[in-house]
């Protein structure tokens, strides 16, 4: 018994430390974010925000051949989704050789790695295709294999886009949901949180810098408070899986994609889109086996070797990219297919904004 209870009392005080780990929050002067994002580079692959020509994108760090200062910026136009799903990934090689066929499996070698400054609403994508690439009977192992090697180090969106609308799909432009660190920034410095299990293997790296202070705290609470105010849209989603399932046959669907060119800039942007099709690219007796983003809104995709096309004009596949984020999603998974990171506002040429479509569909709903 007094074996027993010592073994229950080291579990109980190992849970008490990780847990202690998990809610550190240390204050990091801005002058000394270059001295962390060094320090975590000494032991970490790291994927940080990167000036290129006129804007910001997430690309690699090479401090042995770069200098690196961390920008200033609102939420980037590319998400880092390529970092775990590329658009462009081979499965694995063939070779052809005495009439017979070769296989010669993948060898990919991960290193640990960071994505530093990573939104909130992108933390969330993550947690989506997770969902996405380990339902079914199997997992995908190109997505694992690299998502299992990833902590994720997030930065609060102090200034939400006019296109943001994560507030009306369950998130938060402070939320530290999927994240294993967080960033405040209070202006003249940041606070720094380490929120999971995994994510305190960052205490080594911030030990040393003071602890946080219920002044700083009362500062973030103003400026989430302050974020969440500039969001412009928001609307009430809890219903829109049953308001859905009425209107498939809607007349809504002709209105709302009278715009739409089919070009599939809002999927491939998307942050959660995970339609992807295999190829093989061969020459003479080997080849390779390659796997590359696809999307719902091009008349391609779904044409038959028949000539028929289930989905032969803009109006169902602009329902389509609908229902699959906002009924399908729900029914198989539980969750919304979709962080409201307005990306597929911006990009596209006609000015087609799903904030309308999803009002649509609730005022529709309501009227039926």
């Amino acid at each position: 018994m007094v074996k027993k209870a010592k073994t229950q009392k080291n579990q109980n005080d190992q849970k008490n430390q990780v847990d202690q780990q998990q809610t550190i929050e240390k204050i990091i002067p801005k002058d000394k974010l270059d001295s962390l994002i060094k320090g975590i580079y000494k032991d970490f692959k790291m994927i940080v925000p990167k000036k290129a020509e006129n804007e910001v994108e997430f690309g690699y760090l090479d401090l042995d051949n770069e200098e690196y200062q961390f920008p200033e910026y609102q939420n980037l136009r590319i998400s880092p989704k390529k970092f775990l799903f590329p658009q462009n990934e081979v499965l694995y090689s063939f070779e052809k050789e005495d009439n017979k066929i070769k296989i010669k499996e993948k060898e990919e070698i991960i290193d640990d790695q960071v994505i530093f400054g990573i939104r909130s609403c992108d933390a969330r994508s993550y947690k989506i295709l997770d969902t996405f690439f380990s339902s079914g009977k199997y997992s995908d192992p190109y997505y694992f294999n690299k998502r299992n090697k990833t902590l994720l180090i997030g930065l609060a969106c102090n200034e939400p886009m006019s296109t943001c609308f994560c507030t009306s799909v369950g998130g938060d432009p402070f939320s530290s949901e999927g994240l294993d660190a967080i960033l405040f920034d209070l202006g003249d410095k940041y606070i720094f949180k380490i929120t999971s299990e995994k994510g305190s293997i960052f205490n080594k790296y911030v030990k040393e810098y003071p602890d946080v202070e219920q002044a700083d705290l009362k500062r973030k609470e103003e400026w989430a408070s302050s974020s969440r105010d500039k969001i412009q849209f928001n609307i009430n989603l809890d219903n829109i899986e049953k308001d859905l399932d009425g209107l498939f046959e809607s007349d809504i669907w002709s209105v709302v994609s009278r715009k739409c060119l089919s070009c599939g800039a809002c999927s491939y942007i998307c942050p959660t889109c995970h339609c992807f099709d295999v190829q093989d690219k061969y020459d003479k007796n080997e080849g390779t086996r390659v796997r590359i983003w696809d999307n719902c809104q091009t008349s391609i995709f779904t044409l038959e070797a028949s000539g028929h096309n289930p989905r032969n004009s803009g109006r169902e596949r602009t329902r389509q990219r609908i229902y699959h984020k906002f009924n399908y999603y729900l029914k198989n998974y539980k969750i919304l297919g979709c962080v409201g990171c307005g990306r597929c506002i911006k990009v596209c040429p006609t000015n087609r904004d799903i904030r309308e479509t999803l009002k649509t569909v609730v005022e529709t709903a309501e009227k039926a």
